[in-house]
């Protein structure tokens, strides 16, 4: 479940919060007109977590009937995995404002 988790942190943190995929959803609309991602499973931060996990549930050969619930109860905290790490980092940006600030 560890493992799990490791992975949500990367899907949350290298998918959504680098914004790929509302990136990807205006390249596709500047090229067709009126044409769009679909919002559940491609730019839902809960969706692409429990579809990545299940895939690497059954890449893996782990897929059970609790695997599947865990990858379902670590998905329904993505958002506040999400939240986390926006309030991380803008934590570290401070300090570090703060710390060139005394530097120079």
């Amino acid at each position: 479940m560890l493992f799990e988790l490791f992975v949500l942190v990367a899907i949350v943190s290298v998918v959504f919060i680098s914004g790929f995929p509302f990136e990807l959803d205006n390249i596709i609309a500047n090229k067709w007109k009126f044409h769009h991602l679909p919002e559940k499973p491609f730019l839902c931060v809960l969706c692409v977590s429990f579809w990545t996990q299940a895939i690497w549930l059954l890449i893996t050969g782990q897929f059970t009937l609790i695997s599947l619930l865990t990858a379902l109860l670590l998905a329904y905290a993505a958002p506040t995995i999400q939240n986390v790490i926006i309030l991380i980092k803008s934590c570290l940006d401070r300090l570090v404002e703060a710390a060139m600030k005394v530097i120079g």
